[in-house]
């Protein structure tokens, strides 16, 4: 990226961006459940912790994806830039950012 200086997003923009990442954590869960159903039982609480922790991985690193775009972010056109280098998220940078 070039020297350009980034803006801080609206909080209602931030909020929807977050909340479509949350949509597409869970949809990711959501679907290595279908993919893994014959591998486990519903009854065995396998099914609640993948989704969770799809959702949690996804949330901690979904900021360093597209060049500090996650899905969400990508689609309201915002992006996660180190104040200090305005370059896009890395993966450390994202989990620590999201784990907070």
């Amino acid at each position: 990226m070039s020297e350009a200086k980034f803006m801080l997003a609206p909080l209602g923009r931030r909020f929807n961006a977050k909340f479509i990442d949350g949509l597409v954590g869970f949809l990711i869960g959501y679907v290595g459940i279908l993919l893994l159903a014959d591998f486990f039982t519903a009854k065995s609480g396998l099914t609640d912790v993948l989704m969770i922790m799809s959702v949690v991985i996804y949330t901690l690193v979904a900021d360093a994806l597209f060049k500090g775009q996650s899905l969400g972010k990508k689609l309201l056109n915002l992006y996660v830039v180190d104040f200090k280098t305005n370059k896009p998220s890395t993966i450390w940078q994202s989990a620590k950012r999201n784990f907070t």
